[in-house]
């Protein structure tokens, strides 16, 4: 059967950036700054403490706000040159599997691969949502210090 495993419940709020890379021809390169935050649990594949294989899974929003100094050819597209607007999301899909070890039982890192399926709210400005990819790819490494 299966063993006893540890599990642990996590909390993040990250600051976060992104890049649109648009298929669009007159839109490329549009930048984005905004906050995102995670709630969850990782399930450990370890009785005895919380380190080695896990699996986890979070719900996940935020918002990414686009700002003026966005640039696009107005040549091919007209209007002002501007690209602005919010972009607003919440995953309740975010399933993970990563590997935590200790360095000197003192420093913990982590590393670990997942995805994000992202509900998306009706976006503001230029956001259509229409340009955004559904399912996101995530890879992290995440060094700490383990109490």
């Amino acid at each position: 059967m299966f063993p006893k495993l540890k599990q642990s419940q996590v909390f993040k709020v990250f600051y976060s950036t992104g890049t649109l890379e648009s298929s669009s021809i007159w839109i490329k390169d549009v930048k984005g700054k905004g906050w995102g935050a995670e709630i969850g649990s990782k399930t450990y594949f370890n009785k005895n403490a919380f380190k080695g294989f896990y699996m986890a899974n979070y719900i996940t929003g935020g918002t990414i706000e686009f700002d003026k100094e966005n640039i696009y050819d107005t040549s091919i597209f007209g209007g002002d040159g501007k690209f602005y607007g919010t972009y607003r999301y919440l995953s309740i899909f975010s399933p993970e599997i990563g590997y935590k070890f200790l360095i000197a039982n003192t420093v913990a890192v982590n590393l670990h691969i997942g995805t994000s399926w992202l509900i998306e709210f009706k976006g503001k400005g230029d956001v259509d949502n229409k340009s955004f990819d559904n399912w996101v790819p995530r890879a992290w490494i995440a060094i700490g210090y383990n109490f």
